[in-house]
């Protein structure tokens, strides 16, 4: 408040553009732990395709590959058949 009775506004509009910047990082953090989660249980259940497909179709996770016959096989071998 001592900033807007003061008259500074670039300082004003500095700290929300942080703040704002913290948000968002947070918020895509969040969403991301959640989405690797999801990959992870559905691998450990043994539903290799559903995982593939989630991953193919998620252009934001972080290390993620383009689908290959090659990563397929792989992770087929890692990963049990679902019961």
């Amino acid at each position: 408040m001592e900033w807007w009775k003061h008259g500074k506004l670039e300082e004003l509009i500095s700290e929300y553009e942080a703040i704002q910047k913290r948000l968002k990082k947070s918020v895509k953090t969040k969403k991301q732990s959640d989405r690797k989660a999801f990959c992870s249980r559905v691998m450990l259940q043994g539903q290799v395709n559903k995982a593939l497909r989630f991953v193919d179709n998620a252009s934001d996770i972080d290390g993620k590959h383009d689908i290959t016959t090659d990563i397929k096989k792989k992770l087929k071998e890692k990963h049990p058949k679902a019961q």
